[in-house]
Parts: structure tokens; C-alpha cells; sequence
């Protein structure tokens, strides 16, 4: 279960990134006058719907991080809601004097809401490598804390 968080943990960073740098792609278009075809990929959360259909034992004893996942798989999916209502909008009313501005009120927000999930996700990442070194797991290879 460990794996399956770190690695969900560390796909959902490396997709933050993707749409942040997908998000400034688009905010350039969108200021030329054009747009970007791409839709923003969902993040994952999977994990907490296996997690929560069998809780390992050892898991109470680290509530915190328990929680931390089930947030954000609830932020991941607020996350997922606001780029699949930006996309809609975008497909459906591309003839709105609005827009432009509006694409670009949904880019800036979901922006706003990845910088919130990506810390909080970092946190989690943290306490699941402060949890595995107290447990005497060696990290997943790739997923080892900076300075490891």
C-alpha cells in the first residue's frame, strides 16, 4: 500500500507540473488570439478508493497520513471537476464575447488550485518518506526525498 501511495503521490506532482506548464501555454495562446487543442490530463485517485476498501492494519497507527491521502484525493478531484468544467466551456462556447477572459479565469484558477494541492501532496510525500525510514523501507527507486 505504501507503493501504491508514493507512486500516486508522484504521478499527481509530475501531472501539476504538465498543467502548469500546459496552463502558461495556453495563457500565450489564448493572448495571440489562439488556443491550445490539448485538454488538461485528470489527476489520479485511485489509490484512496483502494485504500479505503482495505485499510491495511498498520494504517491506524498513522492516521495522519491516511488523511492527508483521503484530502487529496478529494483535491484531486475538485482539481479534475475544474479543468473538465474549463473544458466543456471551452468546446462549447467558443463564440462568447467572454472567451478569451474567461479561459483564462479557468487557467488562473486552476493554477491557484494546483499550487494549493501540489503543497499539500508534498506534504504528504514527505511523511510518507519520514514513515517508510521509521518502518526501515528504503524508498522506491526515483522517489527518494531531496538529499537522500
Amino acid at each position: 500500500m505504501l507503493s501504491l501511495m508514493e507512486e500516486e503521490v508522484a504521478t499527481n506532482l509530475a501531472l501539476m507540473q504538465y498543467i502548469r506548464d500546459l496552463a502558461g501555454r495556453d495563457q500565450q495562446a489564448l493572448s495571440e488570439g489562439e488556443m491550445l487543442i490539448e485538454p488538461f490530463p485528470a489527476l489520479t485517485s485511485g489509490g484512496w478508493n483502494l485504500m479505503r476498501a482495505d485499510l491495511p492494519r498498520w494504517m491506524p497507527h498513522h492516521s495522519s497520513v491516511l488523511a492527508r491521502f483521503r484530502s487529496g484525493a478529494i483535491a484531486a478531484g475538485q482539481l479534475n471537476q475544474l479543468m473538465l468544467n474549463r473544458e466543456s466551456y471551452k468546446v462549447n462556447r467558443r463564440s462568447s464575447p467572454q472567451f478569451i477572459a474567461t479561459m483564462q479565469d479557468y487557467d488562473d484558477a486552476i493554477v491557484e488550485k494546483i499550487e494549493l494541492v501540489e503543497k499539500a501532496t508534498r506534504a504528504l510525500q514527505r511523511e510518507l518518506w519520514e514513515m517508510e525510514s521509521a518502518l526501515g523501507i528504503k524508498p522506491r527507486s526515483g522517489s527518494e526525498p531531496p538529499g537522500a
